[in-house]
């Protein structure tokens, strides 16, 4: 599988679900809003074809983007 094309912001977002910081947290950190990081982390699952975090974790991993 080819590595999907993910945009920079949703890569930062994908390297914090690989720490189990909760998506608030992720938004904190991030300094964006809650609802910025739910749409980046849906446009991830969807990318990478996953239904969860451990799935879309375990995918980015097979692929080299985490």
């Amino acid at each position: 599988m080819v590595a999907p094309a993910l945009t920079d912001a949703e890569l930062r977002v994908l390297a914090l679900l690989a720490t189990h910081r909760t998506q608030p947290q992720i938004a904190v950190e991030l300094f964006v809003a809650q609802s910025t990081v739910r749409s980046q982390v849906t446009s991830i699952y969807r990318k990478l074809g996953a239904r969860s975090r451990d799935e879309a974790v375990r995918r980015a991993r097979e692929l080299g983007l985490l």
